[in-house]
């Protein structure tokens, strides 16, 4: 799957996404979608590194990434502080891989 295809599906996806969860990312005149691409630029370069370090492949290090990325964005009213995003996302990306190591055949 094309990079830009996987991040224009994400941002059609998390369009809807409340103001409230992301308050802290950016000011309120900002869309949504703004803060999405903001927090995507500031944290996935680094994370698509970790997930390398895991996968050993920039491919399947990108897709993991893409995929924990989607899941945190989903839950951020979850999120105690803006500051627990990154370290949310490290460990969606570590449990992701764990998954799929899990499913594979023995």
């Amino acid at each position: 799957m094309d990079s830009n295809t996987s991040w224009d599906r994400m941002l059609t996806t998390h369009a809807s996404v409340t103001t409230a969860g992301m308050e802290s990312l950016s000011d309120s005149e900002t869309q949504p979608t703004d803060r999405l691409g903001d927090l995507y630029a500031r944290h996935v370069p680094a994370t698509i590194g970790f997930a390398y370090l895991l996968t050993g492949s920039r491919v399947e290090a990108e897709d993991l990434v893409h995929e924990a990325f989607l899941r945190v964005v989903g839950r951020l009213r979850h999120l105690r502080t803006a500051d627990a995003f990154d370290a949310y996302l490290l460990r969606t990306v570590l449990n992701l891989h764990t998954s799929k190591l899990r499913r594979l055949p023995s």
